[in-house]
């Protein structure tokens, strides 16, 4: 099989790197960049936004990734440092479980067209370097649905919906499920609660007031946007595939400490 593997700049991780290619090599594996074309397979390892980058970089070729947490929380990792060759092994064996993960899509418009650009989290419009609250308009497929103040507000997947949405107060949906989550990011109307909609909607954000806001994709890209702006963001309907580990409710329980 021909292995792609990526990994966070760290000098720990990179050891760990060098164990992983050689135990490949040692199973007649070949092992090559991230970045080569016609993967069979991608091994990640680093934490949730290593996972990002990756898929994004793949993206949108139908590559599974088998994430090895070397981070933070590692809600889409696979394995852990601790048992990785268990987690190589099972795969070079065929036992393994793909998960389709959906994304979303988005074109920005400021005096020119954008895009499209990748999140598979979420979208965030923010304000920013704006030092004040930025005035946004949600408008849901053809009906203009509200304008509030806020410091932003954020349009995620259900793969999303532990990261950034979490924080801000959004539900917890489960990844199999295909939805778009819009969570209001300190609304100064407490009105403003987070909705679940179908993928079969387009969420358009436009931007009314606040010089300095920008249009965050998955937190690692930031597009500055105008006033007037606007932002249309729908399912992309290239999904990425994860290698699943433990079950989603495991791993809920160990990130998030339930019972403890």
């Amino acid at each position: 099989m021909k292995i792609g593997i990526y990994s966070k700049d760290d000098p720990e991780v990179r050891k760990i790197v060098k164990r992983v290619e050689d135990w490949l090599r040692q199973k007649g594996q070949e092992v090559y960049p991230a970045s080569s074309p016609d993967l069979d397979w991608m091994i990640v390892l680093g934490g949730d936004g290593s996972i990002l980058r990756a898929a994004r970089l793949i993206w949108p070729a139908k590559v599974p990734i088998l994430g090895i947490n070397c981070g933070g929380l590692g809600f889409l990792a696979t394995a852990r440092q601790e048992n990785f060759y268990d987690a190589l092994e099972g795969v070079l064996e065929g036992n393994y479980r793909i998960e389709e993960r959906m994304t979303l899509e988005a074109y920005i418009f400021d005096k020119q067209k954008k895009g499209p650009f990748l999140a598979i989290n979420e979208v965030t419009i923010e304000r920013a370097a704006c030092p004040h609250l930025i005035k946004l308009g949600l408008k849901i497929n053809d009906f203009q649905a509200s304008e509030f103040g806020a410091d932003g507000v954020i349009v995620a997947t259900p793969t999303g919906s532990t990261a950034y949405s979490l924080s801000a107060g959004g539900p917890i949906v489960h990844p199999s499920l295909r939805a778009l989550i819009v969570t209001f990011i300190s609304p100064f109307q407490l009105v403003h609660r987070p909705l679940v909609l179908s993928t079969d909607q387009k969420v358009i954000i436009s931007l009314k007031k606040g010089e300095g806001a920008r249009a965050l994709f998955d937190g690692q890209l930031g597009i500055p946007l105008s006033v007037g702006a606007t932002v249309e963001i729908k399912e992309s309907g290239h999904p990425i595939y994860l290698m699943a580990g433990d079950s989603y409710f495991e791993t809920l329980s160990k990130k998030l400490c339930w019972g403890r």
